[in-house]
């Protein structure tokens, strides 16, 4: 069905001239703005070609990720019309609206919330909801959006994570803005493990993250309940630049965390060469 859908969307683009192919969170290849009035639409008419009683969960939901996706109401509102329900979560909690909030597509999200009165707050069962996924992506327009809706600007997941961790975790300073300046705490803790925005940003190696947070208000040696700090992140995934930014941004790259290890022990333990050997020039061990 993939590679139908793929071709479908291809010759939508061409009718369409729309945007460039966009990349969906599940691997498929579409076409992230179709122009449902135009006669003819190759989605649409491969929703209505489409027999979905012989799809199984799993298609069903790559079905609607797909059309969620697009953008294309019309093929959406064909979908809803064959009975498929756009509230389902499949087991692993995925559902249409997180499709939507990743994807950015507001409009969609709007048709959901006043055709379909689908539940724009609804949480996965790890406890994410549609705010979560669009701040990972950075789509602000969809969280001033949702936070009209009632969104928590600290909605936290099973993890502890906010808002901010997700924006901070994938790089999103423009969000970390946004969240701020609408009350976000840039520099909550998680109740969970200790963790805060800049652990994840040093994990990830987002040094424009870790200037903007250190500018408001982050400590550089935070510690979490193991008592690794965001340099510990750097070094354990191999984020040199990261590591080196934060020692010079005054980060103690002596703390030993909870098993009294240093922080060479990690990168040492999984073969990050380079790392070992730049906290060796700095006489530290494992």
């Amino acid at each position: 069905m993939g590679n139908i859908l793929r071709r479908g969307a291809a010759q939508q683009q061409q009718q369409t001239a729309t945007n460039p192919i966009a990349e969906h969170s599940l691997g498929m290849s579409i076409v992230p703005s179709a122009r449902s009035t135009i006669p003819n639409d190759p989605l649409v008419d491969f929703v209505h070609d489409t027999d979905v009683s012989t799809l199984d969960s799993s298609g069903i939901q790559m079905l609607m990720a797909v059309m969620v996706t697009s953008g294309n109401i019309s093929a959406l509102t064909a979908l809803e019309q064959k009975g498929l329900d756009f509230s389902e979560q499949t087991p692993s909690g995925w559902c249409a609206l997180f499709s939507a909030a990743l994807a950015g597509q507001l409009e969609v999200m709007k048709w959901m919330d006043s055709e379909l009165q689908v539940d724009m707050l609804q949480q996965d069962p790890n406890g994410r909801a549609a705010a979560h996924f669009a701040a990972s992506r950075g789509h602000t327009h969809v969280l001033e959006w949702l936070l009209l809706k009632g969104a928590d600007i600290e909605s936290k997941d099973k993890r502890g994570w906010t808002l901010a961790f997700w924006a901070a975790a994938k790089g999103q300073t423009e969000t970390l803005k946004f969240l701020v300046a609408h009350g976000a705490n840039a520099c909550a803790t998680s109740a969970f493990d200790g963790n805060s925005p800049i652990h994840f940003a040093a994990e990830y190696g987002h040094n424009h993250v870790l200037q903007w947070l250190l500018a408001h208000g982050a400590d550089v040696n935070a510690k979490n309940s193991e008592l690794w700090t965001p340099a510990h992140f750097a070094a354990s995934t191999n984020q040199l630049s990261s590591l080196k930014w934060l020692h010079t941004h005054g980060a103690d790259l002596t703390q030993r965390e909870a098993r009294g290890r240093s922080i060479a022990y990690v990168p040492n333990l999984l073969g990050h060469k380079e790392t070992v050997e730049w906290l060796s020039s700095l006489g530290i061990q494992t």
